[in-house]
């Protein structure tokens, strides 16, 4: 085989490779361009004949817009370096059209230099496809993660709500057995105390003879009995009758300050203030005695037990419309509750002041009522700076 055959039979293979080949002299003048790179770049016959300077083929490229903007002498003299001084070169980039290349150079032992530009539009894309599965997937993993864990938290939040309520209904049904089976005879107590005492003091007059002693025992089992009876009384009040109550859609801006115009009068005495924030239009279908009741008890609640004796304070509620429902968040500025008490304060018969007259029955049957009635959920925080809080859900419409 003779030098010319097995030159154009090395011509002929490498005009059939897909990737372009443009191979330059130690002058930096165009020797062989394939047919892949005349095809890739689109170029004029004339601009890759042999001995054709390769400054005047990357100019071409660079006024067509090929290298992107920027300075065309400066754009050539980027792409002509790594033949002129020999050095191994490789770049990836973006074309005008969309497409990628992959573009390598080396230096040949006869001095000159060969590029090799690869089509890798479709290997880029796929791995920009595959990037942004990948990331959507994970975007979806981290959703459902999320939606696990609030799921987990509503569960948990849910339980808690029923334990909570279980174990409240439990208390007032026994409070509630108890006192029907006390009633009787506490109800004879009474009305045979009032008999003695009436009887005692008929002999004392007829017959003339001191019987103070006998008396004032007489009137100390009445006054003990009658106590005992108004304990009765708001005993069988922990399981709240609510049958008779309206349901009815209100304005719940005007409800609450419908109720405070009512306190007014009581609480200017007291030197407290009240800061209401309630936007307009919260409408609502539900009970809107039992609601009053609950603010009403919260209102005594702080007045009772929040502040030392003489001095005044700031009340603030403050109401705020979220989906389906709406949070009344009440807080006082007083001595607070202790973290050690929060978990019993709604506890039937639990109470700071059960020696100063105090029940203990007034936050648990705010609690059935929100509870219960009003289908929602209260709980117990430290506002601040100090004081008590107390977070109020409802929904618009109650169950």
């Amino acid at each position: 085989m003779t030098d010319a055959s097995i030159l154009a039979l090395l011509q002929d293979s490498l005009a059939r490779i897909a990737q372009g080949l443009l191979v330059v002299d130690r002058d930096q003048r165009v020797v062989f361009t394939n047919a892949a790179y005349r095809v890739l770049f689109d170029v004029p016959d004339a601009l890759v004949v042999t001995g054709r300077p390769l400054a005047d083929l990357m100019r071409h490229l660079a006024l067509r817009g090929e290298y992107g903007p920027g300075d065309v002498e400066r754009l050539i003299e980027e792409r002509t370096a790594p033949a002129r001084d020999g050095a191994p070169w490789s770049m990836d980039r973006q074309r005008p059209d969309g497409s990628f290349l992959h573009i390598t150079g080396a230096a040949l032992d006869s001095g000159g230099y060969v590029f090799t530009f690869t089509d890798v539009t479709e290997r880029v894309l796929g791995a920009a496809r595959l990037e942004a599965t990948v990331a959507a997937r994970t975007e979806q993993l981290r959703h459902s993660k999320e939606q696990a864990e609030a799921a987990l938290a509503t569960l948990r939040h849910t339980q808690e709500r029923l334990v909570q309520a279980e174990k409240m209904a439990a208390l007032g049904q026994l409070v509630t057995g108890i006192a029907h089976e006390i009633n009787t005879p506490v109800g004879n107590i009474l009305t045979a105390a009032s008999y003695l005492e009436e009887r005692l003091s008929a002999v004392q007059r007829a017959a003339g003879i001191d019987l103070g002693e006998a008396l004032e025992a007489a009137r100390l089992i009445l006054d003990d009995a009658a106590r005992t009876a108004g304990l009765v009384d708001a005993f069988k009040r922990v399981m709240v009758d609510t049958g008779g109550e309206e349901r009815r859609s209100f304005d719940l801006g005007a409800l609450i300050a419908g109720a405070l115009a009512e306190l007014g009068d009581d609480l200017g005495r007291t030197g407290h203030r009240v800061a209401l924030s309630c936007p307009d239009g919260i409408v609502m279908d539900s009970y809107p005695e039992p609601l009053v009741r609950v603010l009403n008890q919260l209102l005594v609640n702080s007045l009772v037990h929040g502040y030392e004796k003489g001095r005044a304070g700031t009340l603030t509620l403050a109401v705020e419309r979220c989906g389906d429902g709406v949070d009344l968040r009440y807080a006082d500025d007083g001595r607070g509750i202790p973290a050690d008490l929060r978990a019993r304060i709604f506890d039937p018969f639990f109470t700071t002041r059960r020696g100063a007259g105090g029940m203990g029955l007034g936050l648990h049957i705010a609690y059935n009522l929100v509870v219960g009635r009003l289908g929602g959920e209260i709980s117990v925080y430290e506002p601040a700076p100090r004081g008590a809080g107390f977070l109020i859900r409802l929904p618009l419409v109650a169950p």
